[in-house]
């Protein structure tokens, strides 16, 4: 399975190195059956190409979360608001620790 990683993603999930190969395939040695192409996403941090016209998938630390509806509320609102007029879900995972 080919999974797309927004090239702005600071902490990659799924990979243990920001490695690239020339192909911009991310080197992964944690899930070999998967291939990880980093590539600049204009919505979301993480996808699949067969859904990527369909859904958004937005990573988010709690810390992160509560920044982006509080400090970063408009820009955050207005990614939503791109994403729906655009008939995509969103789907928002928190991480929390």
């Amino acid at each position: 399975m080919q999974i797309i990683v927004d090239s702005r993603e600071q902490n990659l999930l799924f990979v243990d190195s920001k490695r690239i190969n020339k192909k911009r395939i991310l080197i992964n040695n944690r899930y070999p059956q998967h291939e990880f192409i980093l590539k600049k996403l204009e919505e979301g941090d993480y996808n699949i190409p067969e859904l990527l016209d369909k859904i958004v998938v937005e990573r988010k630390s709690s810390n992160d979360l509560y920044g982006s509806i509080v400090k970063g509320h408009i820009r955050f609102s207005d990614e939503l608001l791109r994403s729906r007029l655009q008939n995509k879900r969103v789907y928002i995972f928190v991480e929390c620790t």
